[in-house]
């Protein structure tokens, strides 16, 4: 578990920090709504990763897989053994990795009672009117929002009519409802769920916050082109998001209420003056979704899995000498194999040990281990090896990074021999 929450997290922030990074850029080349739809990336990236052992099962049915060599692969299994390197920790101790599993567990349960008891707080809301839409009032100064899971429930503040005109009523209550058609709420508890899983990153953070902004763009985009798009529509609009500028509290930026999935907030950082500024610059452009940048990224990431999960033969660099036969099944009149041998889809050479290599010492290493059932290889132990201690540590790293098709927990039992090239 420790394992794969480690490199999903690794993954999916290197993947929000690119949009993270990237966003002004995106927003000005294809538009707020494409720019939103590109959060999808996350969850994408999150699923591809979790199906991996089926990525492995699909990759071992090809004709080639167990004879391509495909050496782009070294710089992709570079940065998969890094993060296995940290996932290490899973094998020190099961007292530490019950105790970071608890702390995850125990973090990720808090997140996600957050906003149920905010929606539960919503529902008793004292109600203004329920003829054609259930509307309650909130307090003077808080921001008009939509909640509610399967009906709507707009949330208006005390003082919504002094604080804006007719026409920017009307256009605040389109807007909220526009989330409601959108089914953004139920949306955002989707992303929460992300959140909680990964509530120690701050990455995801502040991903989250500006998939939430974003959100506001897209529901601002939505309700210029319900009004056509005219020069009045969009100077009382700018104009309504100065006004929740002007009066929200200097506190609603930082606010973690007006973060939570249970509703929305038409003043969703609206007391930071560059998100504002934002929306109004936003309101004149006018560009559907473009499907394609979406496509091409989730072609890419999937593309990425794939080489990730492919056949792999690493030349190491830093050794003058290399061992000549990285795998040798060991004989059966040597070392019986409790099952017939299973050929592994991801193949690490060990490094041939600096001392050694200088010395012309030659060597092999007789190892157990079991496959799981995400193709990984666990409980690696030592049978035998000579000369004894030299080659141990550099055979059970190169193994740990080994690959095959998912089993159930199948042993196996291999030689890795290390001798210096002749020629």
């Amino acid at each position: 578990m420790i394992s794969t929450l480690i490199t999903i997290t690794v993954v999916t922030s290197c993947t929000g920090l690119t949009l993270l990074v990237g966003h002004a850029w995106l927003l000005r080349a294809f538009g707020p709504r494409t720019t939103y739809s590109l959060w999808l990336l996350l969850p994408v990236t999150a699923a591809i990763i979790a199906l991996n052992p089926l990525l492995l099962q699909l990759y071992a049915a090809l004709p080639f897989a167990s004879s391509v060599d495909m050496p782009v692969v070294g710089a992709i299994m570079s940065v998969q053994s890094s993060v296995e390197g940290i996932t290490n920790i899973q094998q020190q101790g099961g007292f530490v990795k019950e105790i970071l599993i608890g702390i995850w567990v125990l973090g990720a349960i808090a997140l996600m009672v957050l906003p149920l008891i905010q929606l539960r707080r919503l529902k008793r809301l004292p109600i203004a009117h329920k003829r054609l839409l259930r509307v309650s009032e909130l307090a003077a100064g808080e921001s008009a929002g939509m909640s509610g899971i399967r009906k709507p429930h707009l949330l208006l503040p005390a003082d919504f009519r002094e604080r804006y005109s007719a026409e920017q009523r009307r256009l605040i209550i389109n807007h909220e409802l526009q989330h409601w058609r959108r089914q953004d709420v139920r949306v955002n508890f989707f992303a929460w769920f992300i959140l909680a899983s990964q509530w120690f990153n701050p990455v995801i953070w502040l991903s989250y916050q500006r998939f939430r902004a974003d959100q506001e763009l897209v529901c601002d985009a939505d309700v210029m082109d319900r009004h056509h798009r005219n020069t009045s529509t969009q100077i009382c609009y700018a104009n309504a998001l100065l006004a929740a500028m002007q009066f929200a509290p200097p506190e609603a930026a930082r606010n973690l209420h007006g973060l939570l999935p249970s509703s929305t907030q038409y003043e969703h950082q609206s007391g930071a003056f560059i998100m504002a500024k934002e929306r109004i610059n936003t309101l004149a452009q006018n560009r559907s979704t473009r499907l394609l940048p979406l496509a091409a990224s989730i072609i890419t990431i999937m593309l990425v899995s794939i080489l990730w999960n492919s056949p792999s033969y690493s030349q190491g660099t830093g050794a003058a000498l290399q061992p000549n036969q990285p795998m040798q099944p060991l004989e059966p009149a040597a070392l019986a194999n409790p099952v017939e041998p299973i050929t592994p889809i991801v193949r690490i050479e060990p490094r041939y040990p600096a001392y050694q290599a200088e010395r012309g010492i030659e060597g092999y290493v007789d190892l157990e281990f079991v496959i799981d059932n995400s193709g990984k290889v666990t409980d690696i132990e030592i049978l035998r090896s000579s000369p004894q201690g030299d080659f141990d540590e550099e055979a059970v790293r190169a193994l740990e990074r080994w690959r095959y098709v998912p089993q159930d927990n199948v042993m196996q039992r291999i030689r890795l021999e290390f001798s210096l090239n002749q020629e």
